[in-house]
């Protein structure tokens, strides 16, 4: 493995470099992995990524709809859609709608509720 690069597999990484005293690869991915990490800027004390088998109730409720599936179900999507307005933004002073800049929905606060609050 070349200094400076990053290794495709975990074995990469192991103690085979144990005869070689220096061990500059195994330090240059401990350092390099080490900064990548600490330069994460996250908002609670841990964060994760993968999948979660099954459902998962997120809380979201929407009178008519009711419970909102997670992951999101093609049916319920277009459910929201229906209930829901396009989203406009800030140009200027100006508040507008215009899909070529901003081709999004959105719901006002009273148009839900979130039944597991924090």
């Amino acid at each position: 493995m070349a200094t400076g690069t990053l290794p495709t597999k975990v074995s990469d990484v192991s103690d085979t470099h144990a005869e070689d005293d220096s061990c500059s690869d195994v330090d240059d991915v401990k350092l390099s992995l080490e900064e990548t990490l600490s330069s994460f800027k996250t908002f609670g004390s841990f964060a994760t990524l993968g999948k979660v088998p099954g459902d998962i109730s997120t809380g979201l409720s929407i009178p008519g709809i009711g419970r909102i599936a997670f992951p999101l179900i093609d049916y319920q999507a277009k459910q929201i859609i229906e209930v829901c307005h396009k989203a406009p933004f800030g140009k200027g002073s100006e508040t507008i709608v215009d899909e070529n800049v901003r081709k999004t929905w959105e719901l006002n606060p009273d148009d839900f509720e979130l039944l597991n609050p924090l």
